[in-house]
């Protein structure tokens, strides 16, 4: 895989508040980040197809989630949502909500003036 440095480059600089590291593995980017007690560990192939995120409260896992990236949209538009959906996990109070009975969805969610918002 060929890396890209700029893609790097505009991680780091959009991410820096959280201590980003970045690291190449086979075919796949791995971004670690982390402020305080919250660590979110980012892994995703490239090209571009899926993005799976792990994120952490101390030392446990809160939740697991992935989202599909699209192709012919820009390493911009990557940066710029992983950018929102960290900074609203490290920046808020955060719950996991579960919904439903027997098909139950799971949604990490943010409080934000006293509502609750999804972090993607």
């Amino acid at each position: 895989m060929d890396r890209k440095p700029d893609l790097e480059r505009k991680l780091l600089e959009t991410l820096s508040a959280f201590s980003p590291k970045i690291e190449v593995a086979k075919d796949a980017y791995q971004l670690s980040v982390s402020l305080h007690t919250k660590r979110a560990e980012i892994v995703w192939p490239y090209p571009l197809h899926e993005v799976f995120f792990d994120f952490w409260e101390e030392d446990c896992k809160v939740l697991s989630e992935s989202f599909e990236f699209y192709e012919g949209e820009s390493d911009s538009e990557l940066v710029e949502y992983l950018g929102s959906v960290l900074n609203r996990f490290f920046s808020n109070t955060v719950r996991v909500y579960v919904q439903g009975k027997l098909f139950k969805t799971t949604e990490l969610q943010y409080q934000q003036g006293g509502l609750w918002q999804p972090v993607f």
